[in-house]
């Protein structure tokens, strides 16, 4: 019996059996991984602790307003309130209030940079959060979609795992176990057809006989080039 087709039809078998045990490990994997939620919740916490620190700023820059208004208010009460005759006590009553002006003229400004620091940063803090948000969502999403693939492709690993040893059955031991050894050596391809009378696997030519014989004998043909067993239909 021609072991070739029931080892390309192996092969065929084996390849997709691969295939779905990576995507199921790739599947796993992304299951696990939180990485974009954890990513989005630490660009949530330092957004936090930048609204943190410019509130506390704002507050500080508030107490230095109100002790110079204060200042101002006192020194105001003491050059209005008739308790002072001395021109030289009043020219520099004057002359502090003028200065504390200054001064609370650039502390306010101050305060309404750092108010405005705030609102960026409460408005960021909002971004942050609505994108933790919309990261979980699409998580829980994605996770929905990577579980019913999960259990699709399962459930197809269990047949054809089932449908192997039926396929290997037709196949004589030694013929199986030169394409195992093969198919490890060759990166999953063990088997290859002839295309255009050339070697599917590596381009070699093959001749008219080594083509027949492929077709018709019982014994395994193999291509001069790579090694490879050659199946013509």
């Amino acid at each position: 019996m021609n072991q070739a087709p029931h080892l390309y039809k192996l092969q065929q078998l084996d390849n997709e059996i691969d295939r779905i045990e990576v995507r199921l490990i790739n599947i796993t994997q992304l299951i696990a991984s939180n990485r974009e939620i954890e990513e989005a919740r630490q660009h949530l916490d330092e957004s936090k602790r930048q609204t943190h620190q410019a509130e506390q700023g704002l507050k500080q820059q508030e107490e230095v307003v109100k002790e110079i208004r204060i200042k101002i208010a006192t020194s105001e009460q003491s050059l209005y309130g008739g308790k002072i005759h001395n021109p030289k006590e009043l020219q520099d009553l004057q002359t502090e209030i003028a200065s504390l002006k200054k001064r609370l003229s650039i502390a306010e400004d101050l305060q309404l940079e750092q108010m405005m620091t705030l609102e960026t940063c409460e408005a960021q803090a909002k971004q942050a959060e609505d994108h933790l948000q919309k990261v979980k969502d699409n998580k829980a999403s994605e996770l929905s979609l990577l579980k019913g693939e999960q259990d699709t492709l399962q459930k197809k690993l269990d047949r054809l795992n089932k449908e192997r040893p039926a396929t290997t059955a037709s196949i004589v031991p030694d013929a199986l176990q030169k394409y195992e050894s093969i198919r490890k050596a060759k990166n999953g391809r063990a088997v290859v057809a002839i295309i255009d009378d050339s070697c599917e696997g590596c381009g070699a030519p093959v001749r008219p006989a080594e083509k027949q014989a492929a077709r018709s004998s019982n014994q395994l043909v193999f291509c001069d080039t790579c090694g490879r067993i050659i199946y013509a239909e």
